[in-house]
């Protein structure tokens, strides 16, 4: 789990089972001018402990938008925004499903489930900070005011 050193940026929390994914996704945010806080986690289990502040996530900061992959083998990116969306607690936080699928059937599905966005897996720098800005715009409109715009620069 990574974090930036602001309560004012937004928080983002990454569910990726690869930790090649996550690593990537950390060193693109920590040479991109988009700084927000990033928490990951590897797989849908650890999500849903992360979420509900379980062991080992006690101290967990609740995220403002969550990027959840689809294909991880312990509990899959359905199942867990199922569970997210079914959790009254957890219910209102957007969830993006940011996976290297493209197939139709998982976005009709995924977007029946409750997910805010849909989007494949960038294969450039250029796309992976286009979506890292939408999704810090997601969560500035779910915090409902303009405190975490974020900083230009590093």
């Amino acid at each position: 789990m990574t974090e930036r050193d602001s309560d004012n940026l937004a928080n983002v929390l990454l569910v990726d089972d690869s930790q090649a994914d996550i690593t990537l996704s950390q060193a693109m945010l920590d040479h991109g001018q988009i700084r927000l806080n990033l928490h990951a986690v590897q797989g849908g289990r650890e999500a849903v402990s992360y979420l509900r502040r379980q062991y080992p996530f006690e101290d967990a900061v609740r995220p403002d938008v969550v990027l959840l992959d689809l294909n991880m083998p312990d509990i899959d990116g359905k199942e867990t925004l199922a569970i997210i969306q079914q959790d009254h607690e957890l219910k209102d936080i957007p969830v993006v499903i940011f996976s290297s699928s493209d197939a139709e059937k998982d976005i009709r599905e995924t977007k029946a489930l409750g997910a805010a966005e849909y989007v494949t897996k960038p294969l450039s720098y250029q796309k992976l900070q286009q979506i890292i800005g939408s999704v810090n715009q997601l969560a500035i409109q779910e915090r409902g005011h303009e405190k975490l715009l974020c900083r230009a620069g590093s």
